[in-house]
């Protein structure tokens, strides 16, 4: 019995980009990103893949955690203060993201193949 791979729904937050388009937010077409995802359907699980998952998530949970507080402390002294928030968090969750995909091709590509 094959076992489901859940890296494969992250795909599923592609369906905010559709949603953005209904509502015209043209800013959530970025989410499209997130339909390369949709392979991990098709790949097997094994212990090697899932090591391969925890070293690509601790990077970019890493990348998360170094990269707000820099990015706060910027935005705050340059943009309007309602603004401060939002914008180191969505820079910082766009660091993290692309730290994820990223470095799981990367030991994909070194170490599976």
């Amino acid at each position: 019995m094959k076992s489901i791979n859940y890296v494969g729904f992250l795909s599923l937050l592609a369906l905010l980009a559709i949603l953005g388009l209904t509502m015209h937010e043209p800013g959530l077409i970025g989410f499209l990103g997130f339909l390369y995802f949709i392979r991990y359907f098709w790949v097997e699980p094994s212990l090697a893949f899932k090591h391969i998952l925890q070293k690509a998530g601790c990077y970019a949970f890493l990348t998360e955690l170094f990269c707000f507080l820099p990015l706060f402390f910027i935005a705050f002294f340059t943009l309007p203060f309602d603004l401060t928030l939002t914008v180191a968090l969505g820079i910082s969750f766009i660091a993290a993201i692309a730290t994820f995909t990223f470095s799981l091709v990367y030991f994909e590509l070194k170490y599976l193949s």
